[in-house]
């Protein structure tokens, strides 16, 4: 009788002990990247010396100026080409210098005041000081011409062009120049240039004209 009252007792223990959760599996172990290669070490580059950066910056001006200059010869809608123009003069006026750049605007300043000596003072030394500055030797070509001194004026101009053969106020201001030594035909020519550059340009085609029929009996 006890035996079977104990057989009876783990019968009913049974399913209590048969309920007790297996334990949990061993995680596993969670792999790693590789190690990363050791990168090579880059060498610190030079500091580009004032005249590398000046150099640099005037051929980006160079590129800049020729571009839009190809534009200026195909445009023949008047508005747009001002606004190319403006573009092309905001390349123009940068001699490279802070010191260029100053005393282009006193010259100029000077210039639209009629302050002939002054004037000629600051476009001077401007042009010892940046004598590759295209810009410096048309204002002082312009000075000259206003002021009657037709030969100087003729030099500074032949120079801007030599710098900036494409210089459109140039080639209009060395027409201009010609016209008041009484050398109509290089005038015309010269005219005729500054067209090819800029065929939009105020004024100039009807100068063209008039100045085909004065030397050559007919219009262009």
């Amino acid at each position: 009788m006890r035996i079977v009252t104990a057989l009876a007792a783990l019968l009913i223990s049974a399913p209590a002990w048969a309920q007790v959760p297996a334990p949990a599996p061993m995680p596993l172990p969670t792999p790693q990247p590789p190690a990363a290669a050791p990168q090579p070490q880059v060498a610190p580059q030079p500091e580009k010396s004032r005249a590398e950066r000046e150099e640099e910056a005037a051929l980006d001006r160079r590129e800049k100026t020729d571009n839009l200059l190809d534009r200026l010869a195909l445009t023949r809608d008047g508005r747009e080409a001002k606004l190319v123009e403006a573009m092309i003069w905001k390349q123009w006026i940068e001699s490279g210098s802070p010191t260029g750049d100053l005393l282009l605007q006193y010259g100029a300043t000077a210039l639209n005041e009629s302050d002939v000596e002054k004037a000629k003072g600051v476009l001077d030394a401007l042009v010892e000081t940046t004598p590759d500055f295209a810009e410096g030797w048309n204002k002082r070509a312009t000075l000259n011409y206003y002021a009657g001194y037709y030969d100087n004026a003729l030099s500074d101009v032949n120079a801007a062009l030599a710098l900036e053969p494409r210089h459109f106020a140039a080639l209009s201001g060395r027409g201009l120049v010609l016209e008041a030594m009484n050398r109509k035909a290089e005038a015309l020519e010269s005219y005729r240039l500054a067209l090819a550059v800029y065929p939009a340009m105020e004024g100039l085609k009807d100068k063209v004209r008039d100045l085909s029929l004065e030397v050559l009996g007919q219009p262009i």
